[in-house]
């Protein structure tokens, strides 16, 4: 959750949103397609054969410009699963997911709402409305602790958690840094800054940021003259408005 942040409605301060789908996953699954067939070219073209390696966290970084997501007031099905965004006590924002095996039951013994587990003696029969009972409780306790302190109690419970960045501060997360996913450019325009590395890693043939991204037509005679126009033909089409 890097970059998916609302501009606010009304009186509403902006607040980031859930993703609707699983952005994440779903990059990771399209770079280790395209990783694995550029490695194959690799190999067919040299005898090279490598290792890639993509994750989650290097596929979210990379296309964190996604800002597609849902509702925040949608309604959520019913069923024990308890997912989402919540404000901490200190203000800040904190994620959590219920999805993985048992991680509900954890989830509940941190806030001590230990009746609404499945494993409890007797397990409550679950609704809809229930769903919505749980998660106004669970926002209302949320903001009893500074996210730092839930951070600890979720990471300690093993419930799935992490806290929600504003725009750009995902750089300031040491795993980013320590996977090479924050490189600095200088840029003709902006100067010195820092921007999204590359989410495939390759064993042997590792890719870099040659530099800041190109300004506008600046690749334009060399991109030409690379698929076969002639330094006389690029110019014939600049001068007639056809390229720039």
């Amino acid at each position: 959750m890097t970059n998916n942040w609302g501009t606010g409605v009304g009186d509403q301060e902006p607040r980031p949103k859930r993703m609707g789908f699983a952005a994440p996953g779903y990059a990771a699954a399209f770079y280790a397609c395209f990783g694995i067939l550029t490695a194959l070219y690799i190999r067919n073209e040299t005898g090279i054969g490598q290792h890639i390696n993509i994750s989650a966290h290097t596929a979210a970084l990379s296309m964190s410009r996604w800002n597609w997501a849902d509702q925040q007031d949608a309604e959520r099905p019913a069923g024990r699963g308890l997912f989402g965004v919540w404000v901490c006590g200190d203000g800040e924002y904190q994620w959590t997911h219920t999805g993985a095996r048992g991680a509900f039951d954890r989830y509940m013994k941190v806030f001590g709402l230990e009746e609404y587990m499945a494993s409890a003696p007797e397990p409550m029969p679950w609704s809809t409305e229930m769903t919505r009972e749980l998660r106004g409780k669970v926002a209302e306790l949320m903001t009893t602790k500074p996210r730092a302190e839930w951070v600890r109690l979720f990471n300690e419970a093993d419930v799935p958690n992490h806290p929600v960045l504003y725009p750009g501060h995902a750089f300031e997360d040491q795993q980013a840094r320590a996977v090479d996913m924050v490189v600095t450019v200088n840029d003709p325009v902006l100067g010195q800054m820092e921007q999204v590395g590359v989410p495939i890693k390759f064993e042997k043939t590792p890719g870099n940021i040659a530099g800041p991204a190109p300004l506008k037509g600046q690749h334009t005679d060399a991109v030409l003259q690379d698929i076969g126009y002639t330094q006389a033909e690029v110019a014939r089409l600049r001068g007639d408005g056809v390229v720039e």
